[in-house]
């Protein structure tokens, strides 16, 4: 490891702070999207437990229609009967009869079909009360996966503040010149690090080899020097 020349350290330091908040504004970003995809997942879930509970409320609808269906079968027997009373041909008599008959063979097709829907909605509710205690347990947490995510944001927010607060003030006390350099490298190369240490002629920043020339410089640990391939700082 090379030595750090002592009026990089400060800049060193500055860096530091530069590279933690930096991870802090990413992380920052990222959160959001994040929180996004959870809610996402709740509304998904949300739907999938309405299509389930919509499911079954069709089932206890069918099953009123064919219920409905037989009474009305009933009724209109006790009607032909009434009528048959009443008739005094045989003609019309045998007609109601047979209307009767259709009307038991309809009763026998109805109450078939409602305790095979009555059988469905027994295994339905089933599931659906499964599928609730699932659905709360998956919402549970989900829920508590956003506020987590919430605590973190807020906590990061508070951790740039006071980042945001020493690096200003560890820049009041560093060289004027020397900060415009670090300021104007930043500016030009966006990525940290600025200032980059030499390792076996590989620049620790681009990581590409510099010239014997600036090998030859880096000697002086007064001055300062340049990567001839990114512009960085380095020692």
């Amino acid at each position: 490891m090379n030595k750090v020349p002592s009026f990089l350290s400060p800049f060193i330091e500055l860096q530091k702070l530069d590279i933690e908040k930096e991870k802090v504004e990413k992380l920052l970003q990222s959160i959001p999207n994040k929180i996004r995809i959870l809610e996402d997942k709740i509304v998904g879930i949300k739907r999938e437990q309405e299509i389930a509970r919509d499911q079954y409320r069709s089932l206890e609808h069918n099953q009123r229609e064919v219920e409905n269906r037989v009474q009305d079968s009933y009724n209109q027997i006790n009607k032909y009967k009434n009528q048959q009373m009443l008739v005094k041909k045989n003609e019309e008599y045998q007609a109601l009869e047979s209307e009767i008959s259709i009307l038991r063979q309809r009763i026998e097709l109805g109450e078939t079909e409602e305790i095979e829907i009555l059988y469905k909605i027994d295994l339905e509710k089933e599931n659906l009360v499964q599928s609730e205690q699932a659905f709360l347990i998956k919402m549970g947490t989900i829920e508590e996966d956003i506020k987590q995510n919430q605590n973190t944001f807020s906590e990061l927010i508070k951790k740039k503040e006071n980042l945001t607060e020493n690096i200003q003030q560890k820049r009041r006390n560093l060289d004027s010149n020397l900060l415009a350099d670090y300021d104007q490298i930043h500016s030009n190369i966006k990525k940290l690090p600025i200032i980059s240490e030499i390792k076996h002629q590989i620049c620790d920043g681009c990581h590409l080899k510099v010239s014997q020339e600036v090998m030859g410089r880096i000697k002086d640990h007064h001055a300062v020097h340049h990567c001839d391939q990114c512009g960085r700082i380095v020692y």
